[in-house]
């Protein structure tokens, strides 16, 4: 059994920019709704009108929208937007663009550090992958993001700490599997049963409403007496403006995987605790574990909340002597939403596990597609501005153009 992709907002694209001459001068007018839910700091996207050339201005009255124009789409943020109402933009075409500012990715070999207004967010490491001291051979690895930073500049994530060299930042990794009777361990890569190797940074880019990227890794099976590969794994990053200053500031960004099976026959997934997407927490949290708290949308607190299912867990504790957090979402239309997961007890360890409730598969010819938003802050957030930011993530504002 395997996940159907399912839609979203946001989809898949190739930055487009141009600075050209336009066809005659054209107008259209984009609706933006908000719904049922207060909106606020949230990029919406439309479909550009069949036919349209750019380069395109997006104005609110008299006001310039700062706008991003991706393939037939376009992208703004939305400051504020009371729920049941709507606002109308102007959709103009103008004789020549210009580059918006906004959030910047910066490639640094085949790393890429993710900033808005000089306010670092996050890094996804590519490459080889770097060993920490004392770190054996078997663990190096790359395709993850690390360090992510809270708006004030500290590190809320941890790279391969000392009782668990496998744990790198935010990654994504099956533990217990079978293939033809085979089981390779991709998470627990010191068995030396399966390793991840980072394959390609495919494309990246900055723009006004999101930077982001698309890279790929590969799944090595290590158990049949030579390394064959077992999945493709694709990677899309999209890394938004956030919001505010102050205690009330936010980092956002979302994390698309999708694992593409090779070979003839499928990759199965028994029943397990673990394995799926991971969040590792501040290395401060393992120092002092009782200082690391756990809220999910259920309710549950950390020595609940493991094996139960949630829309969002809600991970806090000092850092550096002042509050931090980070909130991960998972999809409404995640395979087996909302996914049950692995809270540790001791570890500042959280993980998003669908194999928890029974055994499934990636079939050959199919894609399983799985998606998570992140929230970072710099104090911890009460449950009512989590639950808006799900509303903007289940439920974003509609736009159409006329």
């Amino acid at each position: 059994m395997t996940a159907m992709r399912p839609t979203l907002f946001l989809t898949a694209f190739a930055l487009t920019a141009p600075l050209v001459s336009a066809a005659p001068s054209s107008r259209h007018e984009v609706t933006l709704e908000a719904g049922a839910h207060d909106r606020r700091d949230v990029v919406v996207s439309f479909a550009i009108p069949e036919g349209a050339v750019g380069p395109f201005r997006l104005r609110d009255g008299k006001k310039d929208v700062p706008l991003q124009v991706a393939g037939q789409r376009g992208y703004f943020v939305v400051g504020a937007l009371e729920s049941g109402s709507s606002r109308t933009y102007s959709l103009e075409t103008v004789k020549e663009g210009k580059v918006q500012p906004g959030v910047e990715a910066k490639t640094e070999g085949e790393d890429v550090q993710f900033s808005w207004r000089g306010r670092g967010i996050l890094r996804f490491l590519g490459g080889k992958g770097q060993l920490v001291e004392g770190a054996a051979a078997q663990y190096q690895r790359a395709g993850y993001i690390h360090p992510v930073l809270t708006p004030d500049g500290r590190v809320i994530t941890d790279d391969q700490p000392k009782d668990h060299r496998h744990q790198h930042g935010i990654w994504f990794a099956w533990t217990k599997t079978n293939i033809e009777g085979r089981e390779p361990d991709f998470w627990n890569m010191g068995q030396k049963k399966a390793s991840i190797q980072f394959e390609s940074l495919d494309e990246v880019w900055s723009g006004a409403a999101h930077a982001g990227l698309r890279a790929k890794n590969r799944y090595i099976d290590m158990t049949g007496g030579s390394e064959e590969t077992a999945l493709w794994e694709r990677l899309l990053l999209h890394v938004y403006p956030g919001s505010g200053s102050g205690p009330s500031a936010y980092s956002l960004f979302d994390l698309e995987v999708t694992h593409e099976r090779t070979g003839t026959t499928p990759l199965k997934l028994p029943k397990y605790h673990y394995g799926g997407l991971g969040f590792r927490g501040a290395a401060g949290w393992k120092a002092e574990p009782a200082s690391m708290s756990v809220l999910t949308s259920e309710g549950k607190d950390r020595a609940a909340a493991n094996e139960t299912r949630g829309r969002w867990v809600r991970v806090s504790g000092p850092i550096d002597g002042k509050p931090a957090a980070i909130v991960l979402f998972g999809s409404a239309e995640n395979f087996r939403a909302p996914q049950p997961m692995r809270v540790n007890p001791e570890d500042p360890f959280v993980c998003w596990a669908p194999s928890q409730l029974g055994e499934w598969e990636i079939a050959p010819g199919t894609s399983y597609v799985s998606r998570y938003r992140f929230a970072v802050f710099s104090a911890v957030p009460e449950v009512a501005e989590i639950e808006r930011l799900w509303n903007d993530y289940a439920e974003p504002p509609k736009a159409s153009v006329k």
